[in-house]
């Protein structure tokens, strides 16, 4: 079996948990409903 799997499901909850770590990392909800870079812009130097 791969270290990780390539199942759509497996990838969209691993997908989920690391908003939520960014969610909490950073106290802000609009993670949510920005672009996916836009944590990198907001937070990131």
């Amino acid at each position: 079996m791969p270290e990780k799997p390539l199942n759509p499901f497996y990838i969209q909850l691993y997908e989920m948990v690391a908003m939520l770590k960014d969610i909490w990392r950073y106290k802000d909800l609009r993670i949510l409903y920005k672009h996916p870079d836009w944590v990198m812009e907001k937070y990131r130097q």
